[in-house]
Parts: structure tokens; sequence; C-alpha cells
């Protein structure tokens, strides 16, 4: 069984902050209890340079500017000293197997102890 979720953004972004909060909605909203899962992904579409952002009447743009100015300084600090040095916490830096334990159906992990 899949499961995916399409999230449109009013306004196009490049805010790491605004495209990882939509994806653990959109995770939030695909997760279901007691299934084991192997991977989720993330595909943007829609991409487009910068400067043709038409912009929302409504917009934000305080925010924006601070984001804008926040991934600047985190791109410029992972350009200097590699790639994840700096991220969001909300990204998370989970080793693949404690993230496929955490998923597993409560009974699983039993299984596989008494397969052994």
């Amino acid at each position: 069984m899949a499961r995916s979720f399409k999230v449109r953004f009013e306004t196009p972004t490049s805010s790491s902050i605004e495209i990882v909060a939509a994806a653990r909605a959109a995770l939030r909203r695909a997760f279901l209890q007691g299934y084991h899962y192997k991977r989720a992904g993330v595909i943007l579409a829609g991409v487009i340079p910068e400067g043709l952002v038409q912009l929302s009447l409504f917009d934000d743009w305080e925010k924006r500017s601070k984001h804008q100015s926040l991934m600047h300084i985190v791109d410029k600090i992972n350009a200097a000293n590699g790639r994840d040095t700096a991220y969001l916490a909300s990204q998370g830096k989970v080793k693949m197997r404690s993230f496929y334990n955490t998923f597993r159906p409560d009974d699983a992990e039993e299984m596989e102890e008494n397969a052994t």
C-alpha cells in the first residue's frame, strides 16, 4: 500500500523551514500505526528561478526575508564546512536503523527476537 500527499505552496519557496514543515505535515497525514515503513521521499515540482516568483498580496514579507537570510547563512556554513554541518533540527539526524525500528508494528520486534 502506498500513500502520498501533494502540498502546494501559495507562494513558491526555497525555504527549508517551509519545505520541511510541509513534508512533516504530509508525513503525519500519511502515517498509519502498525505498518512497517521502508522509505519516504519528497519530490519538488514546478521549480522556478527565485527572481521570477510572484509573491502573494497576503505574503508575510518579514518572515520570508528572515527565512532567506537564515537559509543563506546555513548554505554558507555548509559550503565552507561540508554538507549537513548546519541543518534544521526539525529535519532530524536519525540513523536509518533506529528509524526502521520506530515505525515497526509492536509485535514485529517480538517476532524477530523469537525467530533468532
